[in-house]
């Protein structure tokens, strides 16, 4: 398969959205502050009722420089977004991150020496941290990132690469047509992983690359809906359909 070059490396980072007027900015923002900054950002309104697109709108008025769009994508959920955002993206590589997630400085310098150092990588990813998150959700979290995906690559044969820290070549997801395929029963980021394993592209999960997801879960429902999001696993089924619709989008 063909190896990019640092030249001919162009980043588009897509963003789904639904009903996130109260994070869209933050992390649109930790975006914006990057340096070098990705070469396009697409956020994908998933058919939000509040004012998403509204404060998107604002944003790209108020960032002239960033090459960003708002697209629209009525059918809700994020393997639909997704799938919206690649295929009206224009750059050789794309990065999956989520719309209640910043990202800290100096992401997508990592991101960039990640595909110059391992060209021959087709997709990677790296760790979820919470923001100001208490011992209890700090520990487990811990855990999840040292043993589980480690746990799925002994299991499955390849590492899994969580959706909001997602990086992949256009060539793959055109090999794979995107999110077309998926099964209802599995996550799309997990296919994402098992589609490239398939397709013989080389993967790796990198603990050190991290985004800062909002405690949102907690704040709103405690350990036990934080745990409920958390435990779903590999099984999509697993999600009610307002945790597909409302929660999943912005993980």
């Amino acid at each position: 398969m063909p190896q990019q070059t640092p030249s001919s490396i162009t980043i588009t980072v897509i963003i789904p959205a639904y009903n996130e007027e109260l994070l869209i900015a933050r992390c649109l923002e930790s975006v914006a502050l990057q340096d070098p900054s990705p070469d396009e950002i697409l956020i994908v309104d998933n058919a939000s009722t509040d004012h998403t697109a509204e404060i998107v709108t604002t944003f790209i008025q108020t960032h002239p420089k960033l090459n960003m769009k708002l697209i629209y994508e009525t059918r809700r959920g994020c393997p639909a977004a997704r799938e919206a955002g690649w295929r009206a993206a224009s750059g050789s590589v794309i990065v999956h991150i989520d719309a209640d997630e910043i990202m800290p400085v100096g992401w997508f310098r990592q991101v960039r020496d990640t595909l110059t150092r391992f060209p021959e990588l087709g997709a990677f990813g790296g760790t979820v941290r919470f923001e100001n998150a208490p011992p209890v959700i700090w520990a487990m979290q811990t855990i999840f990132n040292l043993v589980y995906p480690r746990i799925i690559k002994w299991t499955r044969g390849f590492p899994y690469l969580l959706g909001g820290m997602t990086v992949c070549k256009r060539e793959l997801l055109e090999k794979m047509d995107g999110y077309s395929r998926r099964p209802d029963s599995q996550l799309e980021d997990f296919y994402l992983s098992e589609q490239a394993h398939r397709l013989g592209y080389k993967t790796r999960y990198f603990p050190s690359i991290y985004g800062i997801h909002s405690l949102r879960r907690y704040e709103q429902g405690g350990l036990a809906a934080f745990l409920k999001w958390g435990v779903a696993g590999l099984d999509a089924t697993k999600y009610d359909l307002e945790t597909q619709q409302h929660e999943h989008n912005g993980t």
